[in-house]
């Protein structure tokens, strides 16, 4: 069955991020991180400090997709926290 899936991921204080043509950078002082995400049925965005990862129509295939793009995304961030 096909559902409107959504995941949230906070961002960190101290770390800033942009989305640019599906391309997630972020940033903390002068180290940056990129990620380009090739998934043509999620969708991303940036809003009130959180990286938000949707699709209006997913199956369980997306569900994988999402979750697995969320923990990259927090993988970044605690890679920047380290440095």
């Amino acid at each position: 069955m096909r559902k409107k899936l959504l995941q949230e991921v906070v961002i960190p204080e101290g770390i800033s991020c942009t989305l640019d043509n599906r391309v997630l950078t972020a940033k903390k002082g002068s180290d940056s991180l990129q990620r380009k995400f090739n998934l043509p049925s999620i969708g991303f965005a940036i809003k009130d400090n959180k990286v938000i990862i949707s699709s209006n129509k997913g199956n369980k295939i997306d569900f994988k997709r999402i979750m697995s793009s969320a923990a990259h995304i927090e993988n970044m961030f605690l890679g920047l926290n380290e440095k």
